[in-house]
């Protein structure tokens, strides 16, 4: 017989898939009909199969500064591209691909509320839908090395509480889990009274190493890059304690360097313009709708209430400064690199950049944007030189046809000229 916790648990989830059909039948109605479909669609102007040798052809259209383009030779921190045997991933739904493509294909039905490890920025393979491919970080390594491990594909339902173990097919070593954190916060009582774990950054350094060991042992005596960052959780629905998080990121980095030797590893930084998810969620009726969804989700998983955006810009400053920190002490420059990567800090919400559903998670264009980000931050020798904004990241109307999404991403270029390799 169900309890009154479990029935209210019952309506809580109906109440969501509710508005998820409503959303899902209206997202051709509302959806931006060329926001990322070009991009995704493998237009050579934009992706980096445009390659020479062992150099990757960047295109001129992302990164400015030289009229056709250049080669990158795929060199970074002392090491070469093509001696990286894998790609690891850690973090939450932005690293898992939750909702990417949906909407941004006519005809073609992408459901809502699945992870698409396939487009996570930082491992996935680069597959959404059948006949499209889009670039992440581990796209763009793979072209130096065409026997690259640890690439996540295809896609499952979000609502799985710890996917990999019954994905591993398709999870890679990608360790990222929707709702995971740096803290355990509110999770903890939830998961320990459903009997299942609550999900950390810490917790997926033991999945990684656990994998590994088990499966391709090989890696641990091999170069890997693993890419993360602090959850969106971290500062939207757990107790801002700075000091809870600097223990924590100091931990993770402690276990990965003690169990994950020969890590190259990209600590990403927290948008310091994240307060703008407010404002986005005012654009339009469809990003209002969206995070409704998301926020009965979050609260059906936390069983918290959402921090204000007050005071969440200089929290996201402090974060930042203790991942600095943090990345200074643990960094060897040798058998444990760990680089701080700014590439995100001015990064605003804007609903033409991220999923038609939530209005929180990264689009295709948003996915390609971190994953070129990210190879520039990597690349650049100067740290004044890496981004902290995405490139090509204005987007057009999305009543504009292709060349015109085409100029735009030359003009944002051609306004960004620190974009360039250094």
């Amino acid at each position: 017989m169900a309890t009154p916790a479990s029935r209210r648990r019952l309506i809580l989830l109906g109440s969501i898939v509710a508005v998820a059909a409503v959303v899902d039948a209206q997202q051709r109605r509302w959806a931006p009909r060329n926001a990322g479909a070009r991009l995704a669609a493998g237009d050579a102007r934009y992706r980096a199969s445009q390659a020479s040798g062992r150099n990757i052809r960047v295109p001129a259209g992302i990164f400015a500064g030289r009229a056709g383009g250049f080669e990158y030779n795929g060199s970074f921190a002392g090491i070469k591209a093509s001696e990286v045997a894998a790609v690891m991933c850690m973090g939450d739904s932005w690293q898992t691909g939750l909702n990417v493509g949906y909407g941004e294909h006519p005809g073609v039905r992408i459901k809502g509320l699945h992870d698409y490890r396939g487009a996570s920025f930082a491992c996935g393979d680069g597959g959404v839908v059948p006949g499209v491919r889009i670039e992440t970080l581990g796209t763009l390594l793979r072209h130096f090395n065409p026997k690259l491990e640890g690439l996540s594909s295809g896609s499952h339902n979000s609502f799985e509480v710890n996917p990999c173990p019954s994905h591993r097919d398709k999870c890679g070593l990608n360790a990222a889990v929707d709702g995971a954190s740096l803290l355990t916060n509110s999770n903890a009582a939830k998961a320990a009274k459903a009997g299942e774990r609550n999900t950390t950054l810490l917790d997926e350094v033991t999945d990684l190493r656990t994998w590994i060991e088990a499966e391709s042992p090989h890696l641990l005596r091999r170069w890997k890059v693993l890419s993360f960052m602090p959850s969106w959780g971290d500062q939207w629905w757990s107790k801002r304690d700075i000091g809870a998080i600097r223990a924590s990121v100091r931990e993770v980095l402690r276990a990965l360097r003690d169990s994950l030797p020969r890590t190259y590893v990209n600590v990403l930084g927290v948008s310091e313009r994240v307060s703008s998810l407010d404002d986005m969620l005012k654009q339009s009726l469809w990003c209002r709708t969206g995070n409704l969804l998301w926020k009965a989700r979050a609260f059906l998983e936390t069983h918290t209430v959402f921090n204000s955006a007050k005071g969440a810009d200089e929290y996201a400053r402090q974060i930042n400064d203790v991942l600095r920190e943090a990345v200074r002490d643990f960094d060897d420059g040798r058998r444990f690199v760990v680089r701080f990567r700014p590439v995100m800090l001015d990064f605003a919400f804007d609903h033409r950049l991220t999923d038609h559903m939530s209005c929180f998670h990264p689009n295709e264009r948003l996915v390609q944007s971190l994953a070129w980000g990210l190879l520039q931050n990597m690349a650049s020798r100067s740290p004044a030189r890496q981004l902290r904004h995405l490139p090509a990241y204005t987007a057009p109307k999305p009543d504009k046809d292709e060349q015109a999404l085409f100029d735009a991403f030359k003009k944002s270029a051609r306004e960004a000229q620190d974009m360039i390799f250094y």
